[in-house]
């Protein structure tokens, strides 16, 4: 497999965790372990999308674990970076979160970084 597809495999699989994560806690009522610790293991436990969320990110590690071992970390660290992007712009679609100028900028900076890294 090429090292940008599987870069970018690794970046999408590890975003697809944090959104299935963010949306399993939403779904769930949030997670506070302030009271019955056992209740929210097992609220966690029983969402489909917290479970998927965490599948995602165990998937993630290999893929990771099989990146480093075919770039240097440097250029996975920035790579990986990207995972910033795509949650800013999915959390605008799925969570109705703001699209602000700072993350619009930053955003923007990242992308830059990571051409003129692997270009």
């Amino acid at each position: 497999m090429n090292n940008m597809v599987l870069l970018s495999l690794t970046v999408l699989v590890a975003t697809t965790g944090q959104l299935l994560l963010k949306q399993g806690v939403q779904l769930v009522g949030g997670v506070s372990f302030n009271g019955e610790i056992i209740l929210e293991f097992i609220k966690i436990i029983r969402s489909p999308y917290i479970m998927g969320g965490l599948f995602a990110y165990v998937c993630a590690m290999g893929l990771t674990l099989v990146s480093l071992s075919r770039v240097e970390v440097s250029i996975f660290a920035l790579f990986t970076s990207l995972s910033y992007v795509l949650v800013i712009i999915a959390s605008y679609f799925f969570f109705n979160e703001s699209m602000t100028l700072a993350k619009i900028i930053g955003s923007s900076l990242i992308m830059l970084g990571v051409y003129l890294i692997v270009r």
